[in-house]
């Protein structure tokens, strides 16, 4: 859930943006983002929004990668890339040679 979303903020094509970056991560590290914190939905959902609470980023990815999910995740709606720019970073960070 996006942050503007626990707090009643307005709702824009930004909570989109913000939703893929969780699911790329998850898709990414195999696994879902929070486990293993203990918390309720409804504590997660409250970490996000007034603690900025995000899954942590591996030092081991690529830091144009990590860079991305971190601008896409971003607290306030309005700092959040659109989407066509996340999909030109995308392709940037495709490995040559790879179809898509």
């Amino acid at each position: 859930m996006a942050p503007e979303n626990f707090r009643n903020a307005e709702y824009t094509h930004k909570v989109d943006v913000f939703s893929f970056a969780i699911v790329a991560w998850e898709v990414l590290m195999r696994k879902r983002a929070y486990t293993g914190l203990y918390l309720t939905a409804d504590q997660v959902a409250e970490g996000v929004a007034t603690l900025s609470l995000r899954p942590s980023l591996p030092s081991s990815w690529p830091r144009q990668q990590s860079a991305l999910l971190a601008a896409m995740w971003a607290a306030e709606a309005s700092d959040r890339p659109e989407m066509a720019l996340v999909l030109k970073a995308l392709e940037e960070l495709q490995p040559r040679g790879c179809a898509g």
